[in-house]
């Protein structure tokens, strides 16, 4: 995808013109993506301009009248939305004041006079970590909202989230079989993909919903005649009808048509009725599944709705699992699929595909789901400060399907992995706000948030009680 320029916005604080004026011509600012969106006298100016713009880079003096530089930084250091990078310029005379501004978080400095070469690498650094930092952000963001797509589709009684950010508007899913190479991806312009055992799903994000249905229409039809695909509805990011989106994409990989207009299948096969088969499979009640599943095929006596149904639960089941060779090709299943025109035809299928699966599952199932779900939390304990620590990452080191791990941790937990993460790095974060002089941006990379807002929400939510407060009360 293409990289979106961000213009970063400049503010300098200086009570002498000459030198403002210095600063503002000293350097060709646009060729960094920087404007310059205003100048201010004294720390009590700059405050009042700030409440119209925020910028990210702030260049101040320390003496001005009224108001000087360290003051203005020891007041913006008590918003916990204030993350702009601060410059400080400062004579020779008053570089001690410079150095108390360290505890604010303030790692720029720059003597007098103005050296032009020093200011531009110092410019060049602090653009730098920005930029750096907003990637890290949206890596935590893209982390969260994979999480919470993985707990959606695997049990979907999960609430919606507020701080879930999709990065646009709409989104649909392209479901594959198997793998698609990146070359041949490419084209769909997807964000990142849902491991659901061997299957995949591509997410797919777009500005109107017009262009992303022509996107990725494009795009599945393409790659049709060589693979098991399908694409879902274009949906908004305000409904978050994540579980939804999935079946959809399934129905359209069933049809293979491409049709918009195609008549939807029946649903034969229930959320309750899913819940209640894998219930009995992860029990490894053998015979209470058959006799769930006879029940539910003896509703309806055509082959059809036992042809649907028999779909439906191998897709739900196999996206739990990296099912390999021992049960077949991942794609055959689906190509004798659609040659069935007949009970013999089904039977056949059924006895192939069908069953070597689920006497796989009741093998392997519930016999290392607690020993799994241990390794997950330790796995954490280690790793909480990594603010990229999500399901992909522990699945791939316990050599699971991400969707896999999501449901046995929150069966054998009794709380989803994005919980079980959150309430670890809060107790953390407790430990150090009541025995360190640790400030909130440090504490919070720490414990792996990485994102200070975020962190003090988190907090406040888990403890009703903002990390400032607790710390007065726990110091």
């Amino acid at each position: 995808m293409k990289e979106v320029i961000h213009v970063l916005q400049l503010l300098t604080v200086e009570d002498e013109p000459w030198i403002s004026k210095g600063i503002e011509k000293m350097l060709p600012w646009h060729q960094y993506d920087i404007q310059l969106i205003g100048h201010a006298k004294n720390g009590e100016m700059a405050l009042d301009l700030m409440k119209l713009n925020k910028p990210d880079i702030i260049i101040t003096d320390i003496k001005m009248p009224v108001m000087d530089g360290l003051s203005m930084i020891e007041r913006l250091s008590g918003d916990v939305a204030f993350d702009s990078k601060v410059i400080i310029i400062s004579g020779y005379n008053d570089f001690e004041y410079a150095k108390k501004a360290i505890k604010y978080g303030v790692s720029n400095f720059i003597l007098k006079p103005i050296d032009p070469e020093e200011l531009k690498s110092t410019i060049e650094s602090v653009v730098s970590q920005i930029h750096k930092e907003k990637r890290e952000q949206e890596n935590v963001s893209s982390i969260r909202l994979k999480n919470y797509m993985y707990e959606r589709i695997t049990h979907q009684e999960k609430p919606a989230d507020d701080e879930i950010v999709f990065p646009k508007k709409y989104y649909c899913f392209i479901f594959s079989l198997t793998e698609i190479p990146e070359a041949e991806m490419k084209q769909s312009g997807y964000s990142f993909s849902l491991r659901m055992g061997r299957q995949i799903v591509y997410v797919v994000f777009g500005d109107t919903p017009e262009g992303l249905t022509k996107l990725a229409r494009t795009t599945v039809t393409n790659l049709r005649d060589r693979y098991a695909c399908g694409m879902s509805q274009v949906h908004t990011s305000d409904d978050l009808s994540v579980e939804k989106a999935y079946k959809e994409a399934i129905q359209d990989m069933k049809y293979g048509s491409g049709e918009e207009n195609r008549k939807p299948s029946p649903t034969y096969l229930t959320v309750e009725d899913e819940s209640r088969l894998l219930s009995a499979l992860k029990k490894g009640e053998k015979k209470l599944f058959t006799q769930q599943l006879n029940e539910l095929l003896d509703r309806d006596q055509t082959l059809e709705a036992h042809l649907f149904i028999l779909f439906q639960l191998y897709v739900e089941i196999s996206k739990y699992f990296r099912v390999y060779n021992e049960l077949n090709d991942n794609v055959s299943w689906l190509l004798e699929w659609k040659t069935v025109s007949a009970w013999g035809d089904l039977y056949r299928w059924k006895a192939t595909f069908f069953n070597p699966l689920i006497e796989f599952i009741l093998n392997r199932w519930d016999k290392q789901s607690k020993d799994y779900a241990l390794q997950a939390k330790i796995f954490v304990e280690q790793h909480y400060g990594n603010s990229s620590l999500s399901l992909d990452m522990v699945a791939e080191y316990l050599e699971l399907s991400p969707s896999y791990l999501s449901l046995l941790f929150k069966n054998e937990t009794g709380i989803n992995f994005t919980s079980y993460i959150a309430k670890k790095r809060i107790k953390e974060a407790q430990t150090l706000l009541a025995r360190t002089k640790l400030n909130l941006i440090e504490i919070s990379r720490a414990v792996g948030f990485n994102d200070v807002k975020y962190f003090i929400k988190v907090f406040k939510k888990e403890l009703s009680l903002t990390p400032i407060q607790y710390r007065e009360i726990h110091r």
